[in-house]
């Protein structure tokens, strides 16, 4: 049985936490900064969802029901797809935590499904301005329409909420979970693979004249579709009604099994015998061991133990496999169709654009909260002879290693697909991959002091609390932080000349020496006196809400 007294305890206690996390100066201002760009998101969709409204009374009802099937199978593709792109799963519950208290499973089935319609809660916007636009436009029949809706969100909500919790299952298995989600991530852009192919478009062409139709019958939008606009038949309502349930078993089962395996390692399974000790090193422990050969302690150890953990990390390992194979993919298509000397520029560079880009991709692990791995064991620094200056340099150099890692495997891939890549792209890439690290060092050293949040590596989507600021400098400031970079490709462009590029990248590059010089040793200084905030923000936990 539900019971409504314990989601409201629930929803009390994750109250308290965020109440008491935003008592801290740094939250407070991450909270704000997360107000202030949650209202400029679904003010977007707000606007999406007016203009949803107003379409049926410019263009008339007709119309905006032939094309129902193809809008609401875009809602529930994006609905279902969109956590898979953006590597977040959305808010969740916390198994872990909640397995201490003596709540049923339909109980925490319920605030899930809630929890889901929030994630979908853009759609919802927009099912309910064309809703809203198809009844005040006179639909035949508006009571069709509410339940058609209805069941269609709910097909959603359920369906999504087991998805869900496979994936978790999925990912609970190494390697596998790293590959899975990079195929699922790269089938988003096959459609632009397929716009950029010849034959896909005359396959294409060639369907529209024969007239070919997808069965409606196959997707549960199609048969919403045709309940909203009164075609249905007896056969639609029992297919459609079969759908709701069989999300429904998947829903619940999936998330039942995950409840049980949590309890199980919450109260504590026999742990696997240890393997024996390897005689031989791998090819990556090798490595890994080059800088304690290279640097005097504790400087070499810091940055072997820390290649170590971040190639052992899950939620580190999915964003920089996916530079060099999502990102080549993402970007190969659009550089070879471009024609004349955009495309040709664009070509020359490939290497150095598409590591720029993996650099971005991997910015919330590799930059912007270089302790969120570490949580409270940062303690532990300050307990040893170290200074933090060692320290902060450390995970710097382990960056820069894993950003000129980054760089060669992207140069590979794109030789390996006959991008030009000689040696002049080579020492180009080099160039600019050192210039950009020092720029985004610069401001990764800033928030990693400043806004720390404890993050498990375990977890393949976006670990950690949700931090608006931290989202507002990944997609905000890290561009910005490159402008001197792309002004100087800009001007090499418009000018064609390659004496003037050098000279712009020479000055970028002495600028971002400076500036990353003047914020290491004040993020150092910062650390180091104010290290018991930094200890007690990196010690805090989530609610029973869990920001993904």
């Amino acid at each position: 049985m539900v019971d409504f007294s314990q989601i409201a305890a629930l929803l009390r206690l994750q109250k308290q936490t965020v109440a008491n996390a935003f008592r801290q100066h740094s939250e407070r201002h991450g909270l704000w900064a997360s107000i202030a760009l949650s209202i400029l998101w679904y003010g977007l969709w707000g606007g999406a969802a007016a203009i949803a409204a107003m379409t049926p009374n410019m263009i008339g009802v007709e119309d905006v029901e032939t094309a129902l099937p193809g809008v609401l199978l875009f809602i529930m593709g994006y609905w279902q797809l969109s956590p898979l792109v953006t590597l977040s799963l959305g808010i969740s519950l916390d198994m872990r935590k909640l397995a201490l208290y003596p709540t049923s499973v339909p109980t925490l089935f319920v605030v899930e499904c809630l929890l889901r319609i929030w994630s979908g809660f853009e759609m919802i916007l927009i099912l309910a301005g064309l809703w809203l636009g198809l009844v005040t436009a006179g639909t035949a029949q508006p009571w069709r329409l509410t339940l058609a809706f209805a069941l269609f969100v709910a097909f959603n909500v359920l369906f999504s909420a087991g998805m869900r919790n496979l994936i978790e299952r999925v990912f609970q298995k190494r390697v596998l979970r790293e590959i899975v989600l990079i195929l699922m991530v790269s089938l988003t852009v096959l459609p632009q693979m397929l716009a950029f192919s010849e034959k896909a478009r005359d396959l294409a062409s060639s369907a529209v004249k024969n007239e070919v139709d997808v069965p409606y019958w196959l997707f549960p939008s199609g048969l919403a579709a045709r309940i909203a606009v009164s075609q249905s038949s007896v056969g639609d309502w029992a297919l459609l009604l079969a759908m709701l349930a069989a999300s429904a078993v998947f829903g619940y089962g999936f998330f039942r099994s995950s409840c049980r395996l949590t309890s199980a390692s919450t109260a504590g399974e026999q742990a696997p015998p240890m393997r024996g000790a390897r005689k031989s090193l791998t090819l990556m422990q090798w490595l890994a061991r080059l800088p304690s050969r290279a640097f005097p302690d504790p400087l070499g150890v810091l940055m072997e133990k820390e290649i170590k953990y971040l190639w052992r990390s899950p939620r580190f390992r999915l964003p920089f496999f996916m530079g060099f194979t999502f990102g080549v993919i993402a970007w190969v298509p659009i550089m070879l169709r471009m024609k004349g000397p955009v495309g040709e520029w664009m070509q020359q560079s490939a290497a150095t654009f598409i590591t720029l880009y993996a650099l971005l991709l991997l910015g919330p692990v590799l930059f912007l909260n270089r302790f969120g791995f570490d949580r409270g064991a940062t303690r532990f620094y300050f307990w040893m002879p170290l200074r933090f200056e060692e320290l902060l340099l450390a995970k710097n150099l382990a960056t820069a290693v894993y950003g000129y890692f980054e760089m060669s495997l992207v140069a590979t891939v794109c030789w390996v697909i006959g991008l030009p890549v000689g040696w002049r792209q080579i020492v180009e890439a080099v160039v600019v991959t050192t210039v950009a690290l020092f720029y985004l060092m610069t401001v990764g050293n800033h928030m990693s002091v400043r806004f720390p949040i404890p993050s498990n590596p375990d977890r393949v989507s976006r670990a950690g609390a949700s931090h608006g600021l931290r989202a507002a400098v990944q997609f905000l400031l890290f561009p910005l932080s490159l402008s001197p970079i792309l002004l100087a490709f800009g001007w090499r462009y418009v000018g064609e000349s390659p004496h003037g590029f050098f000279w712009m990248m020479l000055a970028a590059g002495v600028l971002g020496v400076m500036l990353y010089t003047a914020a290491f040793l004040n993020a150092a200084g910062y650390g180091q006196r104010r290290r018991e905030t930094l200890i007690g923000f990196l010690s805090t936990g989530e609610g029973p809400l869990a920001a993904e």
